[in-house]
């Protein structure tokens, strides 16, 4: 320490600060110096802690910008994951905003309303509308249910159902967003769960039916043969001859309406064999050909050009063209066109399996056409728009086709015409032979 005091003492001398002469307190100035070197040292600990301070910072920036890249990554990798869930979804999803305006949708949605990207930022009720027509409800998609089945006719008549999910999108705040709409056209499995449900309806008819057909054929067998041997007596008396022949007549009459509620009862198993399909088609044009040619009604063909099969019974088979043919000639009275066409498409099998190939023979007429309330009723037993009509040919139609393992479409527009679709499965091995899609 004395050492630093000489030294420091020396240094004073050294630049004219330490002669008696100065005036100045040399022991205050050596204190002031020792002070300097004090807080130097100090200021030198203290950087040097800085600096270390700053590395450890460093790292744990290092760290935590490491920490920051991979939360990063696994949220654009999830993010990429639910968007891929999203585009792969069957089902139209589509965000709308408080505007109404479309802020997202899917790949579904985009394909459902025409495959445009100009729908984000367009209004939701334009679009819905452009697609399906003015009369769809465009209130119960904005609606509070959290499900929605909507059925309304397109603007083609054709009966639309969708099933619409929805609930409102809130930012973390509560503060309402919009709303998220989950869109999917259940048209089918509607129309399919109607058709079970009017099944059933009609096999608990057809038992009904076919009791009472047994209780009522005995005493109109009787009514038949004292008709018969009472006309026989009257021979000479006409006037009364003619009433005992109306007898008989009105007779003959209940014995059709129950051969054909018989037939529309009995579970006829369909003898299935190779069949030509418009060999089958041609004779069941034969029988009907002059009917429309005396009521001015032209028949145009339009017909796949290759030879194909279908398995199933040729009889029962002329019976559902042929009433379908005269179905429609029936409902042109003044004359049209009825067009027969035949088409290849593959619908999915049962419990999920593989499409299977189908036969679509379409029969559309230029007609009357039928209101929805009638195209909701015509398989229905006993009805029909016909004077002199038993309303059961269709639900027989039904019953033949259901037989053999197919369906019926039918799309109507009253005032413009009808189209019946028969729908039949091809022989198996046809889609490998034709390579059809």
């Amino acid at each position: 320490m004395d050492e630093q005091k000489q030294i420091s003492s020396g240094c004073l001398v050294e630049i004219g600060f330490a002669g008696p002469s100065d005036g100045i307190d040399r022991k205050l100035l050596l204190d002031a110096f020792q002070i300097f070197t004090s807080t130097g040292e100090t200021i030198a600990r203290s950087y040097q802690e800085l600096q270390e301070k700053i590395q450890s910072l460093n790292l744990e920036l290092e760290e935590s910008n490491r920490q920051l890249t991979l939360q990063l990554a696994a949220t654009q990798q999830i993010s990429s994951f639910l968007k891929g869930i999203l585009e792969s979804m069957e089902t139209a999803v589509v965000v709308i905003g408080n505007d109404t305006k479309v802020l997202h949708a899917n790949a579904s949605a985009l394909n459902l309303f025409g495959n445009s990207d100009r729908i984000i930022d367009a209004e939701f009720g334009p679009i819905l509308q452009k697609v399906y027509g003015d009369k769809i409800p465009l209130d119960r998609f904005f609606s509070s249910s959290a499900e929605n089945e909507i059925a309304f006719p397109d603007s083609q008549g054709r009966e639309i159902v969708l099933r619409v999910r929805g609930c409102g999108t809130v930012l973390p705040d509560g503060e309402p967003t919009g709303r998220l709409l989950i869109i999917e056209d259940i048209t089918e499995t509607f129309m399919s769960r109607r058709e079970n449900e009017r099944t059933e309806r009609l096999l608990a008819m057809g038992e009904l039916a076919v009791r009472i057909v047994h209780e009522i054929r005995n005493p109109m067998g009787s009514i038949d043969l004292i008709a018969s041997l009472l006309a026989k007596d009257l021979e000479n008396d006409k006037p009364k001859c003619v009433l005992a022949e109306k007898i008989r007549n009105g007779i003959a009459s209940m014995n059709h309406i129950i051969s054909n509620l018989l037939s529309f009862t009995r579970n006829r198993k369909p003898d299935k064999t190779p069949i030509l399909v418009h060999d089958l088609i041609e004779d069941s044009l034969s029988f009907v050909e002059y009917i429309a040619k005396g009521s001015d009604v032209r028949i145009f063909r339009d017909y796949l050009q290759e030879v194909f099969f279908v398995q199933a019974d040729s009889e029962l088979c002329k019976q559902v063209l042929i009433n379908l043919f005269m179905n429609s000639i029936q409902a042109m009275p003044d004359g049209g066109k009825l067009t027969v066409s035949t088409t290849i498409r593959r619908f999915p099998g049962p419990a999920g399996s593989e499409p299977r190939p189908f036969l679509q023979i379409k029969i559309a007429d230029t007609g009357c056409g039928m209101t929805p309330e009638q195209k909701e009723r015509i398989f229905d037993p006993f009805f029909t728009t016909k004077e002199k009509g038993t309303g059961l040919g269709m639900a027989i139609v039904q019953g033949i086709v259901h037989a053999h393992g197919g369906f019926l479409g039918v799309d109507s527009t009253q005032g413009k015409g009808t189209i019946i679709t028969v729908v039949l499965p091809l022989v198996n091995n046809f889609c490998e032979e034709k390579n059809v899609d």
